[in-house]
């Protein structure tokens, strides 16, 4: 079983990692409300995936922007994790990790609706999808691997 401090320390480094990738996951969304807001067409390496994928029905849900979900998303993640992190875990890494779930869920529709129904593949989009699993994932492994003294504030850890 490792130590307090050795979970302790990969605690903090894989909550660290989820707040770096919301702030990838920001960057990547911010290029794609840019693209929206302005004329300029996405690098889309060479298809025309990514203005069928944005400029579908599907981009939006009641009336708004898929992407200004993603933007509130990534932007919960990241302060989620900057909390828990101060915080030492406990219900914010909870909060986290609730977060998490519904942003892969969500993330996961939109990407079988490009993959079943659109037939066409938005690389912002995947980068999106990934980032999403990644955080899940981390989130996942931490809530089974230190569900102990993590998920408890540090006045009941310094009682018991």
């Amino acid at each position: 079983m490792l130590s307090y401090h050795r979970r302790n320390v990969s605690w903090r480094f894989l909550t660290l990692a989820v707040v770096l990738l919301a702030i990838v996951g920001e960057i990547n969304a911010l290029l794609i409300l840019i693209k929206e807001k302005t004329t300029n067409t996405l690098i889309c390496f060479g298809s025309n995936s990514c203005e069928t994928v944005l400029s579908s029905s599907y981009a939006y849900v009641l009336g708004v922007p898929v992407v200004w979900l993603g933007i509130l998303f990534y932007l919960a993640v990241f302060m989620l994790g900057c909390v828990a992190l101060a915080r030492h875990g406990g219900t914010w890494t909870k909060a986290l990790a609730g977060v998490s779930f519904v942003g892969f869920l969500f993330s996961l529709y939109l990407f079988a609706i490009q993959w079943f129904v659109l037939g066409a593949f938005c690389y912002y989009c995947i980068v999106s999808f990934v980032d999403a699993l990644v955080i899940f994932g981390i989130m996942v492994f931490l809530l089974i691997k230190n569900s102990g003294p993590f998920f408890v504030s540090d006045k009941n850890k310094a009682g018991t």
